[in-house]
């Protein structure tokens, strides 16, 4: 006898059909969620793929299509679209700030992560672009934001300032005393002060109090605005070599940027202090001008060991004051590989 089932929905017609009887297929089991990592990994690789296809595409307004989808896909791209923030304007800085700062002031001591969201998720902050022609009112908007803004991102690894708007000694501590230092990676476009030298002590410059906080530094850049005028009309506290100097540990520090700034209490932090992994500098050569009131030349005497990479850079300024380079070059370091004049 045959196993075979058949079904006759119409045994008296003409024509029966016969249907072969099937058992019920056992429903799937339930797939099991991925972890929101991989959602995440995914995530990123999408955005990275449309941004390679399309330079031109928004990527705040794809996370927040994807956001869209549903509460899961929302929880992962959020975070992905303040990962890394590039601002161009005043107005959005604003409302970034006040976006942030409104969080924050929500954010209760009950929760299990201390650090209010989205300020937690920024771990690139990009100023670079933002507008060079400010006047004075809008660049002291700008360090007023920067100044709130600070606290509230404390995961930063990368920040990138313009050199059109320094920071005041207000931001500054703004940003040493926040936490999370020990994790910032990157910093540049840093605007530095001649005021922020001290003759009496390098550890009452603002900028090398932040650098005492940045243990896990690796890129520095620091632009200044030069000599003003004649070298003699230079304020004399820089020709004076500060009394005493603070300890700096930068041990991951590999690439250096410093541009227009002959002599100041954070070259002479760096000049006495050991940077074991630098290895591409670039700087504005003064080796006309005697030390103390430059260290440029000096620093190379110290430092030039370790370096593969080294460009002489001049900033354009008007009027045009150029400085020669270094003579001994070639001993004082002796391990380039590239060289730039």
């Amino acid at each position: 006898m045959s196993d075979t089932l058949l079904l006759c929905p119409r045994p008296l017609a003409r024509y029966a059909g016969r249907l072969l009887l099937l058992p019920l297929l056992p429903r799937r089991p339930p797939l099991k969620p991925l972890p929101s990592e991989i959602w995440s990994e995914v995530f990123s690789f999408v955005l990275l793929e449309s941004i390679a296809t399309n330079p031109s595409v928004d990527k705040a307004r794809l996370c927040m299509s994807l956001a869209m989808v549903c509460r899961r896909f929302k929880d992962v791209a959020l975070p992905l679209m303040y990962a890394n923030v590039n601002i161009r304007t005043v107005g959005c800085l604003d409302k970034f700030t006040t976006c942030l700062y409104a969080a924050d002031q929500k954010w209760d001591s009950i929760r299990r992560i201390p650090y209010s969201t989205p300020g937690r998720w920024v771990q690139v902050l990009d100023l670079s672009e933002l507008t060079d022609t400010l006047d004075c009112r809008q660049v002291y908007a700008v360090d007023l934001l920067l100044t709130k803004l600070f606290p509230l991102v404390p995961f930063l690894t990368k920040l990138c300032l313009t050199p059109a708007v320094p920071l005041s000694r207000r931001a500054l501590s703004s940003l040493t005393n926040r936490d999370g230092n020990s994790s910032l990676q990157a910093l540049g476009g840093i605007c530095y002060d001649a005021s922020f030298h001290s003759p009496v002590a390098t550890g009452d410059d603002p900028f090398v109090r932040l650098l005492q906080k940045c243990h896990n530094l690796e890129r520095l850049e620091i632009i200044g605005k030069g000599f003003d005028s004649d070298f003699e009309s230079f304020p004399d506290s820089i020709l004076q070599e500060p009394a005493s100097t603070v300890k700096l540990c930068l041990p991951k520090l590999h690439s250096l940027t410093i541009l227009s700034i002959p002599a100041s209490s954070l070259l002479v932090s760096l000049l006495n202090n050991g940077l074991p992994r630098l290895r591409a500098l670039s700087i504005t050569p003064y080796d006309d001008i005697p030390y103390p009131a430059s260290c440029t030349s000096r620093f190379l005497d110290v430092h030039g060991q370790s370096l593969y990479t080294l460009s002489f850079f001049t900033p354009k300024s008007w009027p045009t004051q150029l400085h020669p380079s270094p003579s001994t070059l070639f001993h004082t370091c002796p391990n380039l590989r590239h060289l730039s004049l």
